[in-house]
């Protein structure tokens, strides 16, 4: 199985995941993450409001903590130049989230989530989100760029929990 949801219904043509296209999307797109998985976690883009025709329930199987339909925002590209992987002591140390974010505020959030990597150890894709699109934008760069990945930042539309 792969990585992305390959039978789900509704995908945009061409196919693209999130972190295809650089920069803003063109028209309004979504698409379902979920966590606690490894195989089909993502969905290729989808058009805003595609679960009122094809509901999450009704297509993906249990086995996941939460899922979550995002809106892209931005797609992020590693700055050609920048910076190779760094060892772990030269990393840049920023903080996952904001001092004060609980779990509640997610809906309120701007999301940053790196590509997926091919290794079953390397399923952590949310790194994190801020208050403010800016500053999540400035982040998704940092992460794009130290960890040679395309990022993308998207808001939390949608959440299922637990199924």
């Amino acid at each position: 199985m792969s990585i992305y949801l390959e039978n789900y219904p509704g995908a945009l043509q061409p196919r693209r995941t999130p972190f295809d296209d650089e920069g803003e999307p063109r028209e309004p797109v979504v698409f379902i993450y979920m966590t606690n998985r490894y195989e089909g976690r993502w969905s290729y883009l989808m058009p805003l409001g595609f679960e009122r025709e094809h509901d999450p329930i009704n297509h993906i199987g249990m086995g996941y903590t939460q899922l979550w339909i995002l809106q892209k925002l931005r797609a992020v590209h590693p700055r050609p130049g920048a910076q190779k992987k760094l060892r772990k002591a030269h990393a840049p140390q920023l903080p996952s989230f904001e001092e004060g974010v609980v779990r509640d505020d997610f809906i309120a959030l701007f999301h940053v989530l790196r590509e997926p990597g091919g290794l079953p150890a390397d399923h952590n894709d949310h790194v994190g989100a801020r208050r403010k699109l800016a500053d999540a934008i400035e982040f998704a760069q940092t992460c794009a760029d130290h960890a040679q990945r395309r990022v993308v930042v998207a808001k939390l539309i949608h959440d299922w929990t637990w199924h």
